[in-house]
């Protein structure tokens, strides 16, 4: 829900779709494009060895969209690598300062609150009242 008020505020764009980097997302991002009323799509992708992936099939349209690319961590940036540009917007939950990819916008727990960035923090105390409100925080 944090993320989903987030891009219904700022993202103009009428033309996007949320992308799933990996099958095991695809859960988390279905709930995301379901809440900003989105388009899904799933990247089919293979390991061929630790900390590599290579990219097998790319499942629903994305040519000529504007996407926001929905991952629970960034750690070390190589799933993220080729999605890196001015057209796509990274979400991730958690981000590892390592990472060769600085999502667009993540979550960093502080305290008992959660804070997204790089949101200010007047716009941190909104989300946490959002929050209580939703009982998410309980």
């Amino acid at each position: 829900p944090i993320f989903a008020r987030y891009i219904k505020k700022n993202i103009r764009s009428k033309n996007f779709l949320c992308v799933s980097p990996d099958a095991g997302g695809i859960e988390r991002t279905r709930g995301l494009a379901k809440k900003i009323n989105a388009d899904l799509a799933i990247i089919d992708k293979r390991r061929p060895q630790a900390g590599r992936s290579q990219v097998m099939n790319i499942i629903g349209e994305v040519k000529n969209k504007d996407c926001i690319i929905v991952d629970d961590i960034a750690d070390t940036g190589h799933t993220l690598k080729d999605f890196d540009n001015d057209k796509n917007t990274i979400v991730t939950i958690h981000y590892h300062k390592q990472s060769i990819v600085k999502p667009s916008f993540y979550c960093e727990e502080k305290g008992d609150k959660w804070i997204v960035y790089p949101w200010e923090e007047k716009e941190s105390e909104e989300i946490q009242d959002y929050l209580k409100e939703e009982n998410i925080n309980e």
